[in-house]
């Protein structure tokens, strides 16, 4: 009875070692897809913020642009307005006798 007992025993430690060992390969399995996944997510999370700061850089350089053809239309705007107050004092004193006979003006661009 006794070595039928440690035969039993020594069956039984046999399967647990083989399920502790099945158990063990299944978590290895486990563990490796869940590190496969955390490196997936980061590779994603770099990809993610490289993309963020491309478009932040984009952003930029458009904000730029637009901040230099606002001067530029500011600048033009200035030199319409200049352009039609010349223009404005021009057709005065052409209004005030200087005509086709008329001698000619100072032009102070000159």
């Amino acid at each position: 009875a006794r070595t039928a007992a440690a035969a039993c025993s020594a069956v039984v430690t046999r399967a647990a070692a083989e399920q502790r060992t099945a158990a063990e390969a299944v978590l290895a399995e486990r563990a490796d897809k869940a590190q496969a996944r955390a490196w997936a997510a980061e590779a994603d999370a770099a990809a993610s913020a490289i993309e963020v700061r491309r478009l932040e850089a984009a952003l930029s350089e458009a904000l730029q642009r637009a901040e230099a053809a606002e001067g530029r239309a500011a600048a033009a705007e200035e030199r319409a307005a200049a352009s039609a107050e010349r223009a404005a004092a021009e057709a005065e004193a052409g209004g005030a006798g200087g005509g086709p006979g008329a001698p000619p003006r100072h032009d102070p661009r000159r």
